[in-house]
């Protein structure tokens, strides 16, 4: 009886090990929905002094933090224009008092890589951090 409970035990063992582990979870990008506006950038909250050429984006305050530099400062972002679809990265250099939760603020010069004029005012984009 000791025996046939022994082989048993072994052969529940070898088909434990002989089993195949489950792979990793991946996890999906988490996509924010927003609008977009632009500003005349400056000195960011991040603390880097920015000109309109670069890809600058402002989070909104809930998303920035009450942290000097803010958690995000320096993570990219990729944003896409949901009306033509183009999309953009830029990087996190500053904070927006005034950005509803999940809306952004860009650079001049990352404004127009999605939309051909300023004088849109504002699109509604489709962003999400980037790794």
């Amino acid at each position: 009886m000791a025996s046939l409970l022994a082989l048993c035990f072994v052969a529940l063992v070898t088909l434990c090990l002989g089993s195949p582990i489950a792979s990793e979870v991946q996890l999906e990008k988490r996509a924010n929905v927003g609008r977009a506006t632009f500003y005349n950038v400056g000195e960011g909250a991040c603390g880097e002094f920015n000109v309109p050429t670069d890809p600058v984006v402002a989070i909104s305050t809930a998303l920035f933090g009450a942290q000097f530099p803010g958690p995000h400062c320096g993570q990219g972002v990729t944003i896409t224009n949901t009306q033509n679809g183009k999309t953009v990265r830029g990087t996190v250099l500053d904070e927006c008092a005034v950005c509803g939760a999940f809306d952004l603020d860009l650079s001049e010069g990352l404004f127009l890589q999605l939309t051909p004029s300023l004088s849109a005012g504002e699109i509604p984009v489709n962003w999400s951090f980037d790794d």
